[in-house]
């Protein structure tokens, strides 16, 4: 019995020969070593016991012999052809429910039935021989035999099995929902074999180094395949392990260093692969292993694919970041108040802002303690309606802080999240200085202040002087006029002459005087603002033209005006300026033609009143609309020059717009724009 067993040369072992002999000694399965002379030269317990110790017999005796005389001659036939095929052409052989008559206890069933399995080995000293295991299977003859036997019965006493084709039925379609579900779940499912078992007890490396090298995938259902970047399931059977998983790389390395820690059940595993269609993958694990006689034969598994998942939480990192950075660049400081708790934490810069220390968390009280005297009832109301259920939760406002430095301006808004109860949740918010925008507004208002005081003080000045001027002007005209009429004998016809001239010059300073006093009271006098018919203020201002457009032969034609709210007398007024200028600057001897219509957008109205006149050249379209700015002499157009810009200051303090669009010798369009 010291024959040295060799393993054989398809399985490389790390084990030691000792080791090797301690396993082999150590297995349920029976197993027997014969050398070419048929003769056993070693054994293990299991073989003695299975075989009632024939192979023990075998040491000295042939053991085809030895089952002739104990199983008879077929049985001989059978296992020498077994033993012989398999030493003659190395293939291994296989000989199914081989029975074992059991001479020392005739009385238990007699018979015992295993399934021997022959394979080619090197024996040393012997040449070629054969490994015999033996593993018994009499549980499962004596099973199908009991199954016959009730199948027969049954068969017997009903003639039919329709109890029995309706549960392999029933199996069959048990099994085939099971597999519908596995193959369309959107779990994914795999079972991955193993070539060679491995042994549970070695060390972590050593089991690593043999999954890498013996695990291939041999089952996979659809979610899987698409998982990894394939079409089908076929695209994925028969590949190693390796090929999705490189072990160069460590992460790999380690999710079977957890397999194998986790005692082959591994839950909740998250491993990164580079799919077969180029994209990244990030999968969610459950693995285990099927363990026999402590060697890992096979493993299951399923995962969930968390790819966009991943991808979620690298965008809300990535918007965060974002959002720091704007609010670092922004200059924001913001905080965070748990009502409930009343604990309050604010960002280092509210807390340079407000002068609080950036670690303190004394709660809403420190905060507006902050706050200046004069605001801080205020904001602790406006937050308390804030935080308030039923109430909308949001809180805006500007307040003063006092710091080492003077006082800050600060503008913050919040935000109050309610929870399914209605209490307050959280109430967030963010602060920024605008000290300096408080300091310009107010630097603003006051130049606004002095530019209304002035602007009043040049209105009282033109209105005063437009109105005292008009009495000796009307003395001078009024001598100039009795003197030409009482004396005009005694002047030649070139002193008659420069009477004219001065009595005309007269006039029409009366009339640009006149003008003035009539600009000014625009804004002085303002009528009640008013809905009111634009057609209404146009046909009063045509009434008051109808000399002028009679004289002219001009034709007006206007659209359907709507109804907007004005000053009904400037409305008019500006009416009448603008048809007026149109009829005013005509082409000689062609009638004047003006059309007054109006248009909307989404905000205003807009009036046009265009004309076939003179029109006006693109280099004076802003500058007719100031004061005094004649582009022709009063000779060729009588006027004061300050119609238009009465126009412009009437349409401004509607809050609108006017201007001009119009080419020399093309006539002229003028546009005015009012709010709804």
């Amino acid at each position: 019995m010291d024959t040295e067993l060799h393993p054989p040369r398809a399985w490389p072992t790390p084990l030691g020969d000792a080791a090797l002999r301690a396993l082999l000694e150590n297995l349920s399965h029976g197993v027997a070593l014969f050398d070419g002379s048929r003769r056993c030269r070693w054994f293990n317990p299991s073989a003695a016991a299975m075989t009632d110790g024939l192979v023990e017999a075998a040491i000295d005796r042939d053991i085809v012999e030895l089952i002739a005389e104990r199983h008879g001659g077929e049985a001989a036939t059978r296992f020498a052809s077994a033993l012989s095929a398999c030493l003659a052409e190395g293939e291994p052989q296989r000989l199914s429910y081989w029975p074992f008559r059991e001479l020392r206890r005739p009385d238990e069933g007699m018979t015992r039935w295993f399934d021997l399995d022959f394979a080619r080995v090197e024996v040393e000293g012997s040449g070629q021989g054969v490994l015999l295991t033996l593993t018994e299977v009499t549980p499962h003859v004596r099973a199908q035999r009991a199954l016959a036997e009730s199948e027969t019965r049954g068969r017997a006493l009903a003639g039919t099995v329709p109890e029995l084709e309706r549960a392999e039925e029933a199996l069959r379609a048990s099994e085939h929902r099971l597999r519908w579900l596995v193959d369309n779940t959107t779990e994914s499912i795999w079972r991955i074999e193993l070539d060679q078992p491995i042994p549970v007890e070695l060390d972590e490396d050593e089991q690593i180094a043999l999954w890498i090298r013996h695990s291939r995938f041999a089952e996979c259902n659809q979610a899987m395949a698409f998982a990894l970047g394939f079409a089908s399931p076929a695209d994925v059977i028969g590949l190693r392990l390796t090929d999705l998983l490189p072990m160069d790389q460590p992460r790999n390395r380690e999710f079977l260093r957890a397999f194998i820690r986790s005692g082959y059940r591994l839950v909740d595993h998250e491993i990164a692969l580079t799919a077969a269609d180029g994209r990244r993958r990030y999968l969610l694990n459950n693995l285990m292993a099927q363990v026999v006689d402590g060697y890992a034969v096979r493993s299951w598994g399923s995962c969930r694919e968390i790819t966009a998942y991943r991808a979620s939480e690298a965008a809300v990192r990535e918007g965060e970041e974002r959002l720091r950075l704007a609010v670092s660049a922004a200059d924001i400081g913001t905080w965070d108040y748990d009502p409930a708790s009343g604990e309050m934490r604010w960002s280092e810069r509210l807390a340079e802002m407000l002068v609080l220390d950036a670690d303190e968390r004394q709660g809403m009280d420190a905060f507006i303690g902050r706050i200046h005297a004069e605001d801080r009832a205020r904001v602790r109301k406006l937050i308390m309606h804030a935080v308030t259920p039923g109430s909308d939760g949001a809180f805006a406002c500007e307040f003063r802080v006092l710091t080492p430095h003077g006082v800050r301006w600060v503008a913050a808004k919040g935000r109050t999240t309610f929870a399914g109860d209605g209490s307050a949740r959280r109430f967030l918010g963010a602060a920024i200085d605008v000290s300096e925008r408080k300091h310009g507004e107010e630097q603003l208002a006051r130049k606004a202040r002095e530019l209304e005081r002035s602007n009043a003080e040049l209105e009282q000045f033109a209105y005063v002087a437009s109105h005292d001027l008009q009495e000796p002007l009307r003395m001078i005209t009024s001598y100039l006029q009795l003197l030409q009429k009482r004396y005009s004998a005694l002047f030649d016809d070139k002193a008659r002459e420069y009477f004219g001239f001065a009595v005309n010059g007269a006039e029409r300073m009366r009339a640009m005087i006149q003008a003035v006093l009539e600009y000014s009271r625009v804004g002085r006098r303002e009528g009640a603002i008013v809905e009111l018919d634009a057609g209404k203020a146009l046909r009063d201002a045509l009434d008051n033209l109808r000399a002028k457009i009679a004289a002219s032969s001009a034709t007006v034609v206007a659209d359907p005006l709507p109804r907007i709210r004005a000053d009904p007398v400037r409305l008019t007024q500006l009416f009448q300026n603008l048809v007026s200028n149109a009829i005013k600057f005509r082409k000689p001897d062609v009638a004047p033609a003006v059309r007054v219509s109006a248009a909307e957008n989404e905000r205003e109205w807009i009036f046009t009143i265009a004309d076939n006149g003179i029109g006006i050249d693109r280099e004076a379209h802003e500058r007719i609309f100031m004061l005094f700015q004649r582009l022709h002499t009063a000779d060729e157009y009588p006027g004061s020059g300050i119609g238009l810009a009465t126009c412009k200051k009437i349409v401004e303090r509607m809050g609108g717009r006017i201007w001009v669009e119009s080419e020399a010798g093309a006539g002229a369009t003028f546009h005015v724009a009012v709010a709804k």
